[in-house]
This record gives C-alpha cells, sequence and structure tokens, in this order.
C-alpha cells in the first residue's frame, strides 16, 4: 500500500488532534477516519459538480428590478433554481449565476424587489434561517439544495 505524507497547518492541528483521540478511542486507524471523511467529501463535490454542470446548459441573461433605497437593474447571466410563492402572491426566488454564487430575489412589489448575493449553499441558509426562522424556509432550502446537488440540514443545536 503506497505511503501518503501530508503536511498540516498549525491552525488545523486541533483537528488532527481531535481525530487521533477519537481513532484511538474507537480502536480505528487515523487512515480509516481520513478516508472515510475523503470519500463523503468527494461523493459531496462530485454531486455538487454534477449539479452545476447540469445547470450550465440552461444559463441565460436575467433581468431584476430592485429597490434599495434608489431603483435599478440587476443583470447576470444564470438560471432560476427554486422559487416559492408566499400566501401574499409574493415571490422568492434563488438564482444560480454564471460564476456559481446564489442570487436571492424577494418580489416587494409587483415591480420590484429586494437581492441578495451568496457565495455558498450554506451562506444563504444561514441568512435565510437567521432573518426568517427555520420554519418559515426550510422546504424552500431544500427545494434549492436539491436543485445545487447538496444536502439541506437544518441545525438545530
Amino acid at each position: 500500500m503506497p505511503k501518503v505524507t501530508l503536511y498540516v497547518r498549525d491552525e488545523d492541528q486541533p483537528v488532527w488532534a481531535r481525530a487521533h483521540a477519537l481513532a484511538a478511542k474507537m480502536e480505528d486507524s487515523l487512515s480509516a477516519i481520513v478516508t472515510e471523511a475523503l470519500r463523503r467529501y468527494l461523493d459531496q463535490k462530485e454531486r455538487e459538480h454534477a449539479a452545476r454542470a447540469a445547470w450550465a446548459g440552461k444559463m441565460q441573461p436575467v433581468e431584476l428590478r430592485v429597490d434599495h433605497g434608489a431603483q435599478f437593474t440587476v443583470r447576470f447571466t444564470g438560471t432560476r433554481l427554486a422559487t416559492l410563492r408566499q400566501q401574499d402572491g409574493k415571490e422568492r426566488t434563488v438564482y444560480l449565476t454564471a460564476a456559481g454564487k446564489l442570487v436571492y430575489y424577494e418580489q416587494l412589489t409587483e415591480d420590484v424587489g429586494a437581492y441578495e448575493v451568496f457565495d455558498s449553499f450554506d451562506a444563504l441558509q444561514h441568512a435565510l434561517v437567521r432573518s426568517e426562522g427555520p420554519m418559515a424556509v426550510d422546504e424552500f432550502l431544500a427545494r434549492v439544495a436539491e436543485a445545487l446537488g447538496t444536502e439541506f440540514v437544518l441545525h438545530i443545536d
């Protein structure tokens, strides 16, 4: 079996210390723990890559009218991942941009809305759960996660 040498940054030493302690406690090897973690990481990243590749062919110009004190237009190349129509008829939509960012757009009136750009699904999830509460957005976030090929986990502790 080939030998692999990993160089660990100083700030990552506590993670490796925890892994060593767990390996000893579980009577398992550090290699087995790292391999399992790497397997899970690769599976997740491959799902995400496949989902984004599937969306790549569906990218088109998007224009959103926005009101952030003044009205203006936001333009990007992207695709709609999920839309949630609220009881008052207004819509919330998440777009995936060609650059891989997520644009959250919330309709304010018939003509304009508000938007925010996120670098990751985790950042989008954190912002929406913080502002709306988990029960208000769980179905919507689950649909976005599914479209992205990622897992939606709602942490309650």
